[in-house]
């Protein structure tokens, strides 16, 4: 046998071992790469209002679900150094948890306060709407359907606690209209719960209500107000911008978030979603 056939086995097994080593080295590499690509994302905990249906509810399945669920998981799918984690709970649980870092981010149909803002960062860009109005006896509903009407007719007003976005509103109206302005008593409960009552008696003229809300209290099957269905009606007069909340150390969030839903409001995706899931494009109702 020639020297060639002698040597030429152990080259070729020689050849074979640091083609296997340079392969292994590949796979290895790649994986680390994977691994270092996962750690780049960031898990994000998103608490949602699980009794705000249309906006945020769990459906029968127990998944997250609603307008304000599905616009953020399009900001999720548009940024991929995320993963969005959805959980359900209260409001007070979810406005104490984004607080304190338990929750990156909450949505609830938050509108914009100045109490607020000083415990959590609101994005510069809203992503919807709720439908406000008054409610107002039915033999009143022509004579008091908006704000104007309130002032023009003297029409009493339930109270408002301050810490609420629609206290704003009427304090805003009273400023471009200072010489007809609506007479506002301050509540010092965030939630009136003898609203209904109150009209009824005509202890006060009108309520100021979120659609949404006046519909589960009086128009749907099984309401506690159901009684009252065609004795009171809801005279809608504008919409009022709604936001997800940040933790105060989610500024970077805020604004990824922000470059996202820019983008949706310019193809007309929200609008679309709105009447969706809200039955009307309560985005252009806002702007």
């Amino acid at each position: 046998m020639s020297y060639f056939k002698k040597i030429f086995p152990f080259n070729l097994m020689l050849i074979l071992f640091i083609s296997g080593c340079s392969s292994s080295n590949k796979v290895s590499s790649s994986a680390d790469e994977g691994n270092k690509g996962n750690q780049d994302v960031k898990t994000v905990t998103i608490a949602f209002a699980n009794n705000e249906a249309p906006q945020n509810y769990e459906d029968k399945n127990g998944n997250p679900a609603g307008y304000e669920i599905e616009v953020m998981k399009l900001v999720d799918k548009e940024l991929p150094q995320y993963k969005f984690k959805y959980v359900a709970t209260t409001d007070d649980d979810l406005l104490i948890g984004v607080q304190t870092g338990k929750y990156q981010a909450g949505t609830k149909g938050a509108f914009y306060t100045e109490e607020r803002a000083k415990k959590y960062i609101y994005p510069k860009e809203f992503f919807g709407g709720s439908v406000t109005g008054l409610v107002v006896r039915a033999e009143d509903k022509d004579r008091i359907k908006n704000l104007a009407d309130l002032a023009k007719t003297n029409a009493k007003l339930i109270p408002i606690a301050p810490q609420n976005a629609q206290y704003n509103v009427i304090t805003d109206y009273n400023k471009e209209h200072p010489d007809d302005p609506i007479k506002l008593e301050n509540s010092e409960n965030f939630t009136v719960l003898d609203w209904a009552a109150w009209l009824m008696e005509k202890r006060y003229d009108a309520f100021m209500a979120i659609k949404t809300a006046f519909e589960k209290s009086v128009k749907e099957q099984g309401a506690p107000y159901k009684n009252l269905d065609g004795k009171l009606v809801f005279n809608q007069f504008t919409a009022i911008k709604t936001y997800p909340l940040f933790n105060n150390k989610e500024q970077q969030l805020a604004d990824d978030f922000d470059s996202v839903i820019k983008r949706l409001k310019e193809d007309g995706t929200l609008n679309k979603l709105a009447v969706q899931y809200l039955g009307e494009d309560t985005i252009k109702l806002v702007e």
